[in-house]
């Protein structure tokens, strides 16, 4: 029972800090989107540009983080499923 509840909890940690991921993805793809359009309707200088890109980094980085997460996630349910 002990292993099976660690496993659990271990899960619940993984699924939370994708959710983390997840959010932060969002919140930047919003803010990328919201530049980008802002410089094609030319509201904003030129420079400003660079914090598309760098948002564009972040968000390159949390996708794969999120899918490293998920495979992760996948290894330890397959062990729980394996455990019952």
């Amino acid at each position: 029972m002990g292993r099976k509840d660690s496993l659990s909890k271990e899960i619940d940690g993984i699924s939370r800090e994708i959710r983390f991921y997840q959010n932060i993805f969002l919140a930047v793809m919003s803010g990328v989107v919201g530049v980008v359009y802002a410089f094609a309707i030319s509201k904003i200088p030129q420079y400003s540009l660079y914090f598309a890109i760098l948002g564009g980094c972040v968000v390159v980085f949390a996708t794969i983080r999120i899918k490293i997460l998920h495979k992760k996630e996948q290894k330890l349910i397959d062990i729980l499923e394996g455990v019952e």
